[in-house]
């Protein structure tokens, strides 16, 4: 069994050496040794490897970083990460989020049975002015979306790497929601997804209003493409979705003026909901 870290590194990456920190510190670091890959796609590769090399990594790792700047995306950076290595597993973590003690172990433990698995979330170490406190998802189980099947965020996500190969990756046509569309393609294929209970990763959230919103907008404009290529498989939108998603901005509303965690909610839900507005035509198109 070999064992890849793959990490995409973009433009912003100024937390990216708490998380190589985080990394390095794992408390199974595995006997039989750690690729990590960091893909860089659009950060500055000489840089980033004088970051790594600041590092103290296990003796039996091996750190590396390829520049996959040819095409801007995440999913693209993922992509090159995982086909620049032989692994048998390949797991995914963000530059700016922090990795638990345990989170290669836990993730690893769960591929030895499941193709496909993913760790659990906190939401509240790195965002502060109660940002963390609302929206968690996948903090005791697998989200959904679409009430449609069950999809492993791509921050936390570890796979084999024959499953990798059978799907061709992640879609780099999708900006947003490649994670969700991989996960539930895999399990089209027969694929079993697992969660990772000792897999804890902090997840560090935006922290302006705006760059909420437009976060949301953009997830929302990416829902297009995804349902219609999963909704003869079960995936259903509606507008009786859009209205909810309208009584969720009210309740946001009268709750914004109590605390930062609310605006911070009243900014994703409205960013969400103009989104969804402005496709609905196409999202109810058949």
């Amino acid at each position: 069994m070999s064992v890849a870290i793959v990490i995409p590194v973009g433009p912003d990456y100024g937390h990216l050496p708490e998380q190589l920190a985080a990394l390095a510190g794992q408390e199974d670091p595995l006997e039989a040794g750690v690729e990590v890959v960091l893909s860089c796609n659009g950060s500055d590769q000489a840089e980033v490897e004088r970051l790594t090399a600041r590092v103290e990594w296990p003796a039996n790792w091996r750190v590396r970083a390829i520049d996959s700047s040819e095409r801007r995306g995440p999913s693209h950076a993922r992509n090159a990460g995982w086909r620049s290595t032989a692994a048998t597993f390949v797991v995914f973590c963000d530059a700016d989020d922090l990795v638990g003690p345990t989170w290669l172990a836990g993730l690893v433990g769960e591929l030895e049975s499941a193709e496909l698995a993913s760790g659990v979330f906190d939401y509240k170490r790195l965002n502060p002015g109660g940002v963390g406190t609302w929206g968690e998802v996948g903090v005791a189980s697998l989200p959904r979306k679409f009430r449609h099947l069950p999809f492993v965020p791509s921050g936390n996500l570890g796979a084999h790497r024959a499953l990798l190969e059978r799907l061709d990756g992640f879609d780099e046509s999708f900006d947003r929601s490649e994670d969700v569309d991989f996960s539930w393609r895999a399990q089209y294929s027969g694929a079993r997804v697992a969660l990772a209970p000792g897999a804890l990763l902090s997840v560090r959230r935006r922290e302006s209003g705006d760059a909420l919103f437009q976060q949301a907008r953009e997830d929302a404009h990416f829902d297009v493409p995804l349902l219609h290529r999963h909704r003869e498989h079960g995936a259903l939108w509606s507008l009786r979705d859009l209205l909810r998603e309208a009584a969720g901005v009210a309740v946001a509303l009268v709750q914004a003026p109590f605390g930062g965690g609310y605006r911070a909610k009243l900014s994703t839900r409205s960013g969400r909901f103009i989104g969804h507005v402005l496709a609905a035509p196409q999202m109810l198109r058949g």
